[in-house]
């Protein structure tokens, strides 16, 4: 089941936008493990974070400088996902 949001308003997030440090992989395993149906999205300037950021099957992994190109594909690949899941309209 996607996580609801805190606020408890029934909201699901399918999306986490992460910036990549050296723990922020073992917190996106916590929320995965936890909460299912979220994705990820991971950009660092360091990319030897990708290779271990494989272990929560991100939707993708962006070097800075932020692509915003690359981000508006990641996130349109995504929402394109979920429409044929049936899981937003």
């Amino acid at each position: 089941m996607p996580w609801n949001g805190a606020d408890g308003a029934g909201k699901q997030i399918y999306i986490a936008l992460m910036e990549v440090v050296s723990a922020i992989i073992d917190i996106a395993k916590e929320i995965s493990n936890n909460h299912q149906g979220i994705n990820f999205i991971f950009i660092s300037a360091f990319p030897k974070y990708a290779f271990n950021s494989l272990e929560v099957y991100p939707i993708d992994f962006i070097t800075k400088s932020l692509n915003l190109f690359r981000l508006e594909k990641s996130t349109q690949n995504l929402v394109k996902e979920k429409i044929v899941e049936g899981l937003i309209m």
